[in-house]
C-alpha cells in the first residue's frame, strides 16, 4: 500500500493511465475519474490541433489521441499547453501515408497555439521604420513581437493548413505542390496567419540569426535575385510580425 503522499499519487496516476485493473477500482467514482481524466486530455489535444482533428476525424483523432495520452499524459495542469509532442507520435507517420503533410500541419497548429500563448510584447522605446534613413539599416536590428512564429516547409502544407482553416479546400484543384511558409503574429491581440514566400521568409530568419535589417535583404537578394525585397519587407512590417527596431553594433 502507500507509505507516502508522493508514492500514492504516483500509483494513482499509473492506475489512471494503464487502464488495467487496480486497488484503486475498488474506490466508488474511480471509473469515472479515469474517464473523466481521458476526455479532459483529449479535448485539450483537440484543441491545440483543430486542423488534425478537421482532416482525422472525430473517430481517428480520438483514437490518435488516446494512445497519446497514454504514453504522454500532461506533465502540467494547464492543458492548454498539453501536446507538443504529437507530431512525434508514431501514429501520426503512418496516417501521413494516407493524409499528406500530416505532420506538417501539426506542426502549424503548433505554432497557432504558442502564438496564442506568447507574453504581451514589453513597452520598450524603440525605433520605427519611419525613424531609420537609408545609411542606417546595416546597424539595425529587428526585434520580433513575443507571438511571431514562422516556418518553411518543403511540403505544400501552409497553403492547405490556410485553405482548410478558412474552409475552402475545394479551391485547391488540382493540389497544391512544392515548398511552402507561414508567419503567425498577435500585434492587436488576435492571432493573425499569412502565407509567405521564400524572400520573406529568408529575411525572417535573417532577422532571427540576429543579422542587420541590410544583410538580411542582402542575403535574400542574393539567393532570390528576381524578387521584390522592399515589397516583401513591407508586407513583414504590415503584419505585425517585427515589435520594433535597435541600433547595435553589428559583427
Amino acid at each position: 500500500m502507500h507509505t507516502d503522499l508522493a508514492s500514492f499519487q504516483r500509483e494513482f496516476a499509473a492506475a489512471i493511465l494503464s487502464g488495467a485493473e487496480s486497488e484503486f477500482d475498488r474506490w466508488p467514482g474511480f471509473a469515472v475519474y479515469r474517464n473523466n481524466s481521458t476526455i479532459a486530455a483529449i479535448e485539450a489535444l483537440a484543441g491545440a490541433y483543430p486542423t488534425v482533428h478537421k482532416i482525422l476525424g472525430e473517430f481517428g483523432f480520438r483514437k490518435m489521441a488516446s494512445n497519446f495520452f497514454q504514453t504522454s499524459p500532461p506533465e502540467s495542469a494547464v492543458l492548454a499547453e498539453y501536446g507538443a509532442r504529437v507530431v512525434e507520435l508514431p501514429d501520426l507517420r503512418v496516417l501521413s501515408a494516407r493524409f499528406p503533410y500530416l505532420a506538417d500541419i501539426a506542426r502549424i497548429d503548433r505554432m497557432l497555439i504558442e502564438a496564442h500563448l506568447a507574453h504581451d510584447p514589453i513597452a520598450v522605446a524603440g525605433l520605427d521604420a519611419a525613424q531609420i534613413v537609408s545609411a542606417e539599416w546595416a546597424q539595425i536590428a529587428a526585434v520580433f513581437h513575443p507571438a511571431t512564429r514562422f516556418r518553411w516547409f518543403a511540403t505544400p502544407a501552409s497553403l492547405v493548413w490556410l485553405s482548410l482553416r478558412q474552409n475552402a479546400i475545394e479551391n485547391l484543384a488540382p493540389p497544391p505542390r512544392g515548398a511552402s511558409g507561414i508567419l503567425f503574429t498577435r500585434p492587436f491581440g488576435a492571432v493573425g496567419a499569412i502565407g509567405i514566400d521564400r524572400v520573406e521568409y529568408l529575411l525572417l530568419e535573417g532577422f532571427a540569426q540576429g543579422q542587420s535589417v541590410a544583410d538580411a535583404a542582402i542575403h535574400a537578394a542574393n539567393v532570390q535575385p528576381q524578387a521584390d525585397i522592399g515589397a516583401a519587407f513591407k508586407r513583414l512590417l504590415d503584419s505585425g510580425a517585427i515589435h520594433y527596431f535597435e541600433k547595435r553594433e553589428m559583427r
